[in-house]
Order: structure tokens, then sequence, then C-alpha cells
């Protein structure tokens, strides 16, 4: 703490800071000050490439809440403070500006979160169908990508009020950072399901090793029971991609929201009733016993678990 005179003399030629500019980045406060201060350290910050923001309740604080990036006038603030502020507090205390920056923090999460799982289903979906359409001439039902589409939709609707740890550093947005988990997570969906496809079409290894049939033999890139072993591993791991890119480490590690959890069961008890029962004609698709469905989840999680 710093009486206000040094803002007009400088630091001591004997003091630990060299430049007025330094003081006033070190410093926890200056004591007597008067509006030109004020107004002053709001300009020297500013003019050290920091964004400042300034909370005052009078008349003499309307210049420096002006010129601030962000200008608070707190409760009880004159007409002159509340004109010049950027936002005016309605509730006593400094702590309201506590719980806004970490509010927002959690939304600037919230978003991120979003847009980097949006971004890899949509890699995911549009990279995996054009290499098996490119080397099988695999022709996935439309309708099928619709119901992967909406399930995808509603589950995400609960990300608002999941759980998210908010930064104690200001955040800013990095769509390089976006762009780069997104093709990251959506080449690794991608390889699960083209390698699963690949190890049907290729091989029985799941024919002998399970039990399982897929009719007729061998397997025709559109069998329509195959669409629907390809829609219910997709539909799967599209969504637990949720719980990845809603972590910031091992997804096993964060508490989830009930919305969100409830959400995702539901979504993937309705893609495995999809899967075994719905045998719509117009969608090239034929239900598939409990063997395949037990087969597709235990190797969704297998992935997932390296993921």
């Amino acid at each position: 703490m710093y009486p206000a005179k040094v803002l007009k003399d400088g630091p001591a030629p004997s003091g630990k800071h060299a430049t007025l500019d330094e003081m006033i980045v070190d410093a926890d406060g200056f004591a007597g000050v008067f509006p030109e201060h004020k107004y002053k350290n709001v300009k020297c910050l500013q003019g050290l490439g920091h964004l400042c923001a300034m909370t005052g309740i009078g008349a003499n604080d309307a210049p420096a809440l002006s010129l601030a990036n962000i200008g608070i006038a707190i409760k009880g603030a004159t007409d002159a403070a509340c004109g010049a502020a950027d936002i005016v507090l309605t509730e006593p205390g400094l702590s309201t500006i506590v719980h806004a920056i970490r509010g927002s923090h959690i939304i600037f999460q919230h978003r991120r979160n979003y847009s980097i799982y949006a971004c890899a289903v949509t890699f995911h979906i549009v990279v995996c169908f054009a290499i098996l359409a490119w080397v099988y001439q695999f022709d996935f039902p439309l309708f099928m990508v619709l119901i992967i589409t909406l399930l995808n939709d509603s589950t995400t609707r609960t990300l608002s009020v999941d759980h998210v740890l908010p930064s104690n550093t200001p955040d800013s947005r990095d769509l390089a950072e976006i762009f780069a988990y997104a093709i990251a997570y959506g080449l690794y969906l991608t390889l699960s399901t083209v390698i699963l496809v690949v190890i049907i079409l290729e091989s029985n290894f799941f024919q002998n090793k399970f039990g399982v049939t897929l009719l007729p033999s061998p397997v025709d890139p559109n069998n329509e029971q195959l669409h629907a072993i390809v829609y219910l591993q997709v539909a799967i791991i599209s969504q637990a991609l949720i719980f990845v890119t809603c972590s910031h480490g091992f997804f096993f590690m964060k508490h989830s929201s009930f919305a969100l959890m409830g959400a995702f069961c539901v979504a993937q008890l309705i893609s495995s009733i999809t899967a075994a029962y719905c045998n719509w004609g117009f969608t090239d698709k034929h239900g598939i016993s409990g063997g395949w469905i037990g087969i597709v989840w235990v190797w969704v999680w297998v992935c997932f678990i390296f993921h």
C-alpha cells in the first residue's frame, strides 16, 4: 500500500521499483487518491496491455469508470457513476463481482466443451461415412443419421447445467485449440467405427468368438443388419464423447450432472431398442440380436476407455 503522492512524485530512488509503471502493477492499493489519480492508474494499466476493471460509487469516479475496459458502479452509486459504468450492481458489496466472473467462466467452459463436441461429432459422421462409401460403397440410411442427430442434440441440451471447473485466469477463445481437439477426437471416433466395419466385412471374428450370426454370408456392405450395427455404434460412441470433452483429465474423475447422465442413459436406451426392434423398410435397416448389441456396447466402452 502506497500514499497517493507517489503517483505524482514517482517511486523513491532507493526503492525497489525503477518506474511508476512497475509500482502501479505491483501495488495492492493507494491511499488518499483523488479522481485524477484513479484515472491515471487505469490509463497506466491499459497502456501496459492489461484489461482493467474499475469500481466506483461517486461522481468523482466517473472519469475512471468511463475509461476502464469494464466500469462497475456498486449499489447506491450516483447517477453520474451509473451513467459512466458498464455494469451497475443491484446488490450490496463487491462479492457480486466475484460471482459474476465465476459465472462467466462457467458459461465460457460450457461453450468451449460444446464447440469441441459438436465439431468432433460432425467430423466423425462426415469422414467416417465418406471412407466407408469410398472403400465399400457403403450406403448408410440418411434417416438413421437423422435419428443420431436428434438424440445427440437432445442430450447436449443438458450441457448447460452440467458441472464444470471454471478457470482461475481470464478465458479467451482459441479456435486453433478447439479444432485441434475436435479433429483428434473425430479421427479417433472414425477409426473405431471403420475398424469395426472392416472386422465384420473381412472376417468372421465375432461370429466365431461369440456365436452371433449376420446373414447372408459373406456379409454385403449394405446388409441391413450391418446398418443397424453401425447405427448403434455411432450413436453410443458419439454421445459418450460428451464426457470426454467436458473433463480436463480422465473422464471418470469428473462428477457429471444428473441431468446429463439421465439424458445419456435415456438416449442409449432408445438407440438400443431402435437397433433391436425397429425393422423399418424405408430405412434399409433390420433389427439385430442381443448378442450384437452386447458386442457393440463392449466395443464402444473399450474404445472409450482408451480415448
